[in-house]
């Protein structure tokens, strides 16, 4: 039993060492693909069909995986409007201004700010959300 488990556990980290390696790529060449998708659009028009393929993509596994029945009425409407709110707020004023920025600054310059929006979603956390945060939260 021990050595099946040992085999499940290394397996599973052999696993998420790919899923990190993966996002550690895909993070690091985000910069040098806002730079050429933003040669070719506007930073709004960017936004615009990343929004869409988003949105896109979310519907198609909704409907392929046959969870859309409940969904929707499931929420109430109040809890629509904030997430409408929280939704423009972070990913769309985001990007907006992201993509802005990487449209502005070298590719190098923009990815910082990139890098920093993780920090301001916790500090931001604390007016909008009301959260309570301590240092490891930061």
């Amino acid at each position: 039993m021990v050595g099946k488990s040992g085999k499940v556990t290394s397996k599973l980290r052999r696993g998420a060492g790919i899923y990190a390696a993966g996002a550690i790529l895909c993070w690091s060449t985000v910069a040098t693909a806002f730079k050429w998708a933003l040669a070719c659009f506007t930073p709004a028009t960017l936004l615009f069909i990343a929004t869409t393929s988003a949105i896109a993509t979310l519907f198609l596994i909704l409907f392929a995986t046959e969870k859309r029945g409940g969904l929707f009425s499931s929420i109430p409407r109040s809890a629509w409007y904030r997430a409408a709110f929280l939704g423009f707020i972070n990913p769309f004023l985001y990007y907006l201004i992201l993509f802005k920025a990487y449209s502005l600054l070298p590719a190098q310059v923009a990815q910082a700010l990139n890098m920093i929006w993780p920090l301001l979603l916790v500090l931001l956390s604390i007016p909008i959300l009301g959260q309570k945060i301590g240092w490891m939260s930061i």
